[in-house]
């Protein structure tokens, strides 16, 4: 704004305040963000409205109380009602807001608020350019107070109370409410006129009913009625808006024709309200770009928080949308929110329609092609985001249409417009393979989004039959000049197996996704296509095209039963011969396992149980006598009534019904013979693992043999002296679930929960050590069934402070239980928690820390002082102020266990999302110095650690289901110790190359850390890690031998040598050796 204009507003506002005797106006300018950036942004713009006059602008210190004071209440009411709170805690009377983008760096928005009303007095995106910006900033606060004080209020309030959709398709809703809300938007930016937002409304009435305080509407409010229909000739878009005041008297009306929905309509329709209400002239806003790009952040955003929010996430894009139509990303955006939004299945089709129509556009434009190379050959969600969520979005359509006849045919129209889209994302894929790396790429994205999900989106057997020989013919030259390399879930072999197991469609498959089956045409086409696989010069493409052509002639009923079994050893006879040439020509151990599994899948299709049976053992003995070992192969002769293609079953692959059921059982001796060989093998330093860890095998068929009691259980071989129950030995009821158990000064604490005659409690339990003597204290009763039903389920959640135990439920709050006895208490959403769904606890001194909310919904970090029961929020993820790691944050996060450090007076916690399909930034290790409030990130994962122990050296042990690493705080160090998987990398620096114990075994949580040993619940086993020597025990009891029961965790008692082990149906003491733990104090003596 240049220096004539500045002057102008000083003057009016002078003029205006001097007129009407008005005392100063109480202006508080603020950010969300905590950054240097944004608050050297708003620093800035204080000071060039510090010199207007009869501005009273509030100190940083004030604003900083406020939001102290506002945690709770902006995390469960979103910021629409700080305005009205900042009135009352400052008595403000004008809230600015300045938006800044995800990185606190680049200033988007303003919005100014009355702090009497809530209204909005301005609403407008920032230009780029810091200047720019802070002079947009300070104009706005202007232009807001102008209007706020105008004589007679000219203008007055708007509030766009409803927007209807007259006759337009249904999928016109979300775009129709994004026109609404920039037509909010633009009014703000009016000379005369406020907005009240159709929220704000409710939010009023909750502050009146929750307060008792008579809360102000705006005055002269006018209500402004949307609404949209088909125009004259059915073409175009004919837009309405009417005018009425508070009472429903009708003020002005007017009608808009447009060829689209879209800006330019909105920009219409607020110029004509602003002109019928004297609202003066809209000043102009920044870019429709950067207004574009703010609307894109809040939608990604909410759809972190799919499916609870998904509806404001398709709102957000659809403003988006129309403010930017061109943009790509914003296309992409709007296609997930459509897919995944759950509206009625017949509007749910239509946005469906939509959703391929803006996709189909991104392809033909070549967007995957030119804006990013990494789309076109990944397979994982986050690059497939319109497949996969087509995918799911088309099985629940099909599913519905089974049921519903009048959906079928718009379920398969958009099935046909799928495929056509999916065609031109194939051609371009194609294009993308220049050598064997990005041709093995291109496979997986083909096996999870083309060849698993064809038989959803195909219209009949014919078309699937020409899909199917059409789009692997490629594969086939791709296939003659690039290698098949070994996939971890054999992505390849499952390509050409589904083109196999179509022979037995439909075959006691009652559920089926599809509504087509192959007929008899369709079953020679493929007979014939498969003949010529049967010809390609890669093995294992000629041996799946073999076993096709062999089964649909089977099924055409060409050959019978003594000509098929001859033609199936020939098949067979085949893949052992291929896998004999593999050995000999030097093909990778992946490739050979591939083999494996192709001759695998062979002997699976056949229909007789016992040769079915007969021909597996007969692979395994023809593996074992080549000293090799494929862990699918032996599972199928080592485990009872292994179903055909099992391997594919457990990673959830989409295999007809028929095909995954009944398998032959082999006898108990038979399978403990095959396990014995197999060890034998893998004990042969010779022998050749061609798939996973040989470590991994070995401790996998040891914990079985232990399940069936066929390894040593004399007293003499075990590491412990006695194995004590200290719960649960009497109780088999299934009505008692206990907590974590923790030990403490020679007695154990745990939470019981207990259902009697149907009231629900929860009691502390503690146990003496020296005498097992039981004492119960502090029962606490948790009211409602489904509230028990859901505690129970997460009683797992606990933490032992010095006077009381605590403990976590996932719906009824935190119990509080003492330790000396007494009654127990319960803090829930009654008592100040934003949520009851409890994810972690820690307690220090007098506070106690917890990480709340339900999946879907909100993730809030709390501390409670329990000297007074006082509920203070810091943080939610919900909460643009970045305070805490949890703010702002999106895909949701959750707190995994939390430790308090009192040596160093840090309060450490493990942060993760779920699913792991989104790269964010907060997963990780992270402390809170709790003297200065201070956050640090110890430590970055790929992967979501859950587990944290704390060792008597002050290190801690970060633990998954497979992984353990080690954080040093001493020194601020991250050690990776022990790993099953191999990919990902478990994070910067964290690879498998640098882990402490290079070799991978069978070992899964719970975790227990003794010396130089470590302890694992799944199976009941101990590594040694110098020696490298991982032992499977006998479990000391049954119910630790997979049980059905939840584990909780293990600990190791360094002052009594002995280990603890809690689950929810039991706690048991084990007391380990003497001469064991003399062999650790040796053992550490020699190590450097």
């Amino acid at each position: 704004m240049n220096r004539s204009n500045r002057r102008g507003f000083a003057c009016a506002l002078a003029l205006l305040w001097a007129a009407g005797a008005q005392a100063d106006v109480r202006v508080a300018l603020v950010t969300l963000e905590r950054g240097e950036i944004a608050q050297g942004v708003v620093d800035l713009a204080t000071a060039r409205l510090s010199a207007e006059p009869a501005i009273d602008l509030l100190e940083r210190e004030a604003i900083d109380r406020l939001f102290a004071e506002q945690e709770r209440a902006r995390a469960l009411a979103g910021d629409e009602s700080l305005a009205l709170r900042a009135g009352q805690l400052l008595a403000a009377d004008v809230l600015g807001v300045v938006e800044f983008d995800a990185a606190a760096a680049d200033a988007l928005g303003l919005v100014v608020f009355d702090a009497r009303t809530g209204a909005r007095l301005w609403d407008a995106t920032l230009p780029a350019g810091l200047d720019e910006a802070v002079g947009m900033i300070a104009a706005g606060v202007r232009r807001a107070l102008l209007k706020r004080e105008s004589p007679g209020k000219a203008g007055g309030t708007v509030c766009v109370l409803t927007i209807r959709n007259e006759n337009l398709p249904e999928e016109n809703g979300p775009a129709l409410e994004g026109i609404g809300r920039l037509v909010e938007r633009k009014l703000t930016s009016s000379e005369r006129l406020s907005v009240l937002e159709r929220r704000r409304l409710g939010v009023l009435n909750e502050e009146r009913e929750t307060t008792g305080q008579i809360v102000a509407l705006p005055g002269a409010m006018t209500m402004a009625e949307l609404s949209f229909r088909r125009g004259a000739d059915a073409a175009g878009v004919e837009a309405a808006i009417r005018l009425t005041d508070a009472a429903g008297a009708v003020l002005r009306e007017q009608r808009f024709s447009a060829r689209n929905v879209d800006a330019w309509m909105a920009g219409e329709m607020s110029a004509w309200v602003c002109d019928a209400l004297s609202g003066g002239c809209i000043s102009p806003q920044a870019s429709p770009e950067r207004e574009a790009a703010h609307f894109l952040r809040e939608s990604v955003f909410w759809f972190g928080y799919y499916p609870a929010h998904v509806d404001k996430a398709l709102r957000a894009a659809e403003a988006a949308h129309a403010l930017d139509p061109a943009n790509a990303a914003i296309r992409e955006q709007l296609v997930a929110a459509l897919l995944q939004s759950q509206v009625p299945w017949k509007l749910r089709m239509r946005y469906m329609s939509r959703a391929v129509d803006l996709q189909d556009g991104l392809v033909r434009e070549g967007y995957y092609r030119e804006v990013d190379r990494s789309r076109l050959i990944g397979a994982s969600g986050a690059h497939c985001r319109y497949e996969c969520h087509m995918w799911q979005a088309l099985k629940q359509a099909v599913a519905a249409a089974k049921d519903y006849a009048e959906f079928r045919a718009a379920v398969a129209e958009v099935c046909r417009r799928h495929r056509d889209t999916m065609r031109e994302i194939n051609r371009q894929r194609l294009a993308t393979v220049q050598s064997a790396q990005t041709f093995n790429r291109y496979l997986q994205w083909f096996n999870f989004y083309v060849s698993k999900t064809h038989e959803i989106w195909a219209l009949s057997g014919r078309e699937w039959t020409d899909d199917t020989t059409g789009w692997i013919a490629p594969l086939l030259e791709l296939a003659r000049e690039y290698p098949l390399h070994g996939s971890r879930d054999f992505e390849v072999n499952r390509i050409f197996l589904r083109l196999t197991t179509k022979t037995r469609q439909f075959d006691r498959e009652p559920d089926s996704a599809s509504l087509w089956r192959l007929e008899p045409a369709d079953l020679r086409r493929l007979a014939e296509f498969c003949g010529t696989l049967a010809e390609h010069p890669n093995p294992l493409i000629s041996l799946y095209g073999r076993l096709g052509h062999v089964l649909y002639q089977w099924r055409l009923e060409i050959c019978g039963e003594p000509d098929f079994r001859e033609r199936f050893a020939a098949v067979r006879d085949f893949g052992l011969a291929a896998i004999d040439a593999a050995r000999e020509d030097g093909s990778t151990p992946a490739f050979r396992a591939m083999l494996y599994q192709a001759t695998l899948d062979a002997i699976d299709s056949l229909p007789d149980l016992q040769m079915r049976q007969a021909e597996r053992q007969a692979l395994f003995d023809f593996m074992i006598e080549h000293g090799e070992f494929v862990h699918t192969v032996e599972e199928t002769v080592t485990k009872p009534d292994m179903g055909p293609f099992a391997v594919y079953a457990s990673i959830g692959d989409s295999l007809p019904y028929a095909l995954t059921q009944g398998g032959a059982s082999v006898d108990r001796q038979t399978r403990i013979a095959n396990m014995r060989r197999a060890l034998e093998v893998l004990a042969d330093p010779e022998s050749t693992v061609l798939r996973g860890s040989r470590e991994v095998a070995r401790s996998s068929l040891q914990a079985r043999l232990v399940e069936m009691g066929e390894l040593p259980t004399d007293g003499d071989s075990a590491p412990w002296s006695d194995a004590v129950p200290l719960l649960g030995a009497d109780d088999s009821s299934g009505k008692c679930v206990f907590s974590h158990a923790f030990h403490r000064n020679g007695k154990v604490y745990v939470a019981e929960f207990r259902e009697d005659a149907g009231a629900s409690n929860v009691a502390l339990a503690t146990i003496e050590l020296s005498s097992g003597r039981i004492e119960r204290s502090g029962c606490v009763r948790l009211d409602g069934s489904r509230i028990a039903e859901y505690a129970r389920r997460n009683l797992g959640v606990a933490v032992l402070g010095d006077r009381h135990f605590y403990v976590g439920t996932a719906s009824a709050g935190i119990v509080e239980l003492p330790l000396a006895g007494g009654g127990g208490r319960r803090f829930s959403v009654a008592d100040g928690l934003p949520s009851d769904h409890v994810q972690s606890l820690a307690v220090a001194g007098g506070r106690l820390f917890a990480g709340l909310g339900a999946w879907g919904q909100a993730t809030y970090f709390v501390e409670i002082d329990l000297a007074s029961g006082t509920v203070a929020l810091r943080g939610s993820s919900l909460r643009r102020t970045i305070e805490s790691p949890v703010d702002n944050a999106s895909p949701q996060p959750f707190f995994g266990d939390m430790h308090v450090d009192r040596e160093r007076n840090r309060l450490y916690f493990l942060l993760h999302e779920s699913p792991v399909v989104l790269p964010c930034d907060f997963r990780g290790l992270w402390s809170l110095d709790l003297e200065t409030g201070e956050y640090v990130q110890r430590a970055r994962f790929t992967r979501n650690f859950h587990g944290l122990s704390a060792q008597p050296d002050g290190s801690l042990f970060l633990t998954d289901d497979s992984t353990i690493v080690r954080y040093r705080p001493a020194g601020d160090s991250v050690q990776l110790v022990y790993t099953v998987r191999q990919d990902p990398p478990v994070g910067p620096g964290l690879s498998l190359g640098s882990a402490e114990v290079q070799e991978r075994y069978w070992m899964i949580a719970p975790f227990a850390f003794e010396n130089d040993a470590i302890w694992s619940g799944r199976p009941f086993s101990r590594l040694r890690i110098q020696e490298r020597r991982h032992e499977v025990l006998p479990p000391p009891d049954p119910r630790l031998n997979r049980p059905v029961g939840r584990w909780h965790g293990m600990e190791y008692l360094p002052d009594s040598h002995a280990l603890l082990a809690s689950m929810d149906n039991g706690v048991w003491l084990l007391k380990l050796k003497p001469n064991d733990a003399a062999a650790c104090r040796n053992q550490e003596a020699t190590s450097p």
